[in-house]
């Protein structure tokens, strides 16, 4: 009914409604209709809306960026602050830069953050090769404005300011860890780990290992992967006066396992393998890596299984693993095959089958096993003999920078 009455609001709502598909299959078509009845009677909206389409090419308009302008324009003459930001940003993507910074900074000054955290950023970094030079006093107004409503990214944007300092603004290390400190608290990831960053380099502060750990794992605990990935490398590696802690940095990882990044799960199964000596947790994280689609994961459960290290051995459970790591891609595995077949473990031995496992993963690119396969065309072991094949993928190795051993 209100569309019948030409309330504008209730035909660009229909529209938007009808774009995406909320209560009902989309229609493109009606939604244009809509915008389009909407704009002639004066929507800033309905400008606003046909000016994206228009820009983007969607919902079946065509691609038409001088329309466009000309709809975004129109809408932020109207004082539509959301159509000035979206004309400032056609605009900065046709490099008319100057244009670009007249309509953010009208956007910014009606209060709209996206504008407001926008000229933060581009005065901090410069753009256009000086067409709009850095400017950290503008970066910090901005910035200012856009913390003022509350933000955290404008918080981490202050601190980053007062950190880099130069050209003329003063640097301020108190300052950026007030800023970082209080975007940190708002969600900010990124805030945290330059806090961690602050404190593993003796440039800003003394060297801090517990504080740097400490923000490392706020990042984390916030979903951030570098935070917990840092995290680890900074207990496996040690930091100033702290050594390294190979326990802690497994925990590390495997924080970052779960987080959804297999390398996590992978990481902490090695260092329980290698150094811990503890092959049962191992197995148990290459277990989990495995359930996320790893390949190095199953490539891990082949091993120990080969092994009996942390599970039964069982040389058919190894096999199994390794073609599952081998058909997720895993090149190296192919060369766990190979051995398996060569040596006839879990399978009766099948010189041939071992030399199509590392034939394969020559002719994939793995240089190890080119060396490999010249060592067998050479000697002649799963294949017929052939010293030219040999000394054509030997040298292959080579180029590779393979360090070969001698033939025969």
């Amino acid at each position: 009914q209100g569309i019948l009455l030409g309330d504008l609001d209730c035909k660009t709502s229909l529209a938007y409604m009808l774009a995406v598909g909320e209560g009902g299959p989309v229609d493109a078509p009606r939604a244009v209709q809509l915008y389009t009845e909407a704009a002639a009677a004066g929507s800033a909206e309905g400008l606003r809306c046909l000016g994206v389409m228009h820009w983007n090419g969607s919902h079946g308009v065509a691609t038409d960026p001088e329309l466009a302008r000309s709809y975004l324009t129109r809408a932020a003459e109207l004082g539509d602050t959301q159509s000035m930001h979206e004309l400032a940003q056609v605009l900065f993507k046709s490099s008319a830069y100057a244009d670009a910074m007249r309509w953010y900074e009208k956007a910014a000054a009606a209060g709209l953050l996206a504008a407001q955290l926008r000229l933060g950023m581009l005065y901090q970094e410069g753009v256009g090769n000086g067409l709009v030079p850095s400017n950290y006093a503008k970066a910090v107004k901005y910035f200012g404005l856009a913390a003022a409503q509350g933000s955290g990214s404008a918080n981490t944007g202050l601190g980053l300011v007062y950190l880099a300092g130069g050209s003329g603004f003063p640097q301020d290390i108190d300052k950026a860890i007030s800023y970082f400190e209080i975007a940190g608290e708002k969600g900010e990831a990124l805030a945290y780990r330059n806090l961690a960053s602050i404190y593993c380099q003796s440039q800003f502060r003394p060297v801090d290992p517990a504080k740097a750990a400490y923000y490392y794992e706020r990042a984390g605990q916030l979903g951030d992967k570098s935070g917990y990935s840092s995290l680890a490398l900074l207990y496996y590696k040690g930091l100033g006066n702290s050594p390294p802690d190979v326990a802690k940095a497994a925990l590390s990882f495997e924080k970052l396992g779960d987080l959804g990044d297999t390398q996590g799960y992978e990481s902490a199964a090695m260092i329980h393998y290698q150094t811990l000596k503890d092959f049962k947790r191992s197995y148990e994280l290459m277990a989990k890596a495995a359930q996320a689609g790893s390949a190095k994961g199953y490539q891990g459960l082949g091993q120990l299984h080969q092994e009996g290290k942390g599970c039964e051995q069982d040389y058919a459970k190894a096999i199994e693993y390794y073609q599952k790591a081998a058909d997720l891609g895993l090149v190296a595995a192919l060369t766990d095959l190979a051995l398996m077949y060569q040596r006839g473990q879990g399978v009766p031995q099948n010189l041939e089958k071992s030399f199509q496992c590392i034939e394969l993963a020559a002719t994939k690119g793995h240089v190890a096993s080119m060396s490999s396969l010249g060592n067998l065309y050479y000697i002649g072991t799963g294949v017929m003999q052939n010293h030219a094949l040999a000394l054509q993928w030997i040298e292959k190795s080579i180029l590779n920078n393979y360090n070969t051993t001698s033939l025969g």
